[in-house]
């Protein structure tokens, strides 16, 4: 078994493609998008955490709350965080868990769906603290998960079928090879 195992390695790393393309996985992720489903929801958010009685308080929650939020607000928040030493996270490009916003910012919900859905800006305070998030994109649990979260198990999913295909050639090539050759007969 060791020895046909190590054989066939050898033979794939001869025969398998390795370069799985971007349009290859988009391809894939169209056609198969059911079996990517969200077991928790997710958010692209914006946030920092200041001292409840804070000077800069004011012009953060005004960047925060604007209508229309553009990739310079989160530059300036990020700008103000660094001048103040705050606390905060500024990519808004990267999917998170929901659940790890709401570790770091007081969020409470019993829908997260409809809170997702109702809220684009955030502000909460506690005793100390004022939290400000912006939520820039959200996913909820059941709904496709994006591509960009997906792309690394669509390229192994898509070289593992390669394997496949290869083995199975392999076996039906080498079973036919018997066959012709005498060395197996059909019952």
């Amino acid at each position: 078994r060791l020895l046909i195992y190590a054989y066939e390695q050898q033979i794939l790393n001869q025969l398998m493609d390795t370069t799985v393309t971007d349009t290859q996985i988009d391809d894939y992720y169209s056609l198969h998008q059911d079996q990517f489903r969200l077991r928790n929801s997710i958010v692209k958010a914006v946030y920092t955490i200041a001292p409840k009685r804070f000077s800069a308080n004011q012009k953060i929650k005004q960047l925060i709350t604007k209508r229309i939020f553009v990739d310079e607000d989160i530059v300036t928040l990020e700008e103000l965080a660094s001048r103040y030493d705050l606390k905060g996270y500024y990519d808004g490009d990267t999917w998170i868990p929901f659940y790890t916003l709401q570790n770091v910012v007081p969020i409470t919900t019993y829908n997260e769906t409809l809170f997702l859905r109702q809220n684009r800006s955030i502000v909460l305070s506690d005793d100390s603290l004022t939290y400000y998030v912006r939520i820039l994109d959200y996913k909820v649990s059941d709904e496709a998960s994006p591509e960009e979260l997906e792309h690394d198990n669509i390229r192994a999913i898509i070289l593992n079928r390669r394997k496949l295909d290869i083995l199975n050639k392999m076996q039906a090539d080498l079973m036919s090879e018997a066959e012709s050759g005498g060395h197996v007969k059909r019952g």
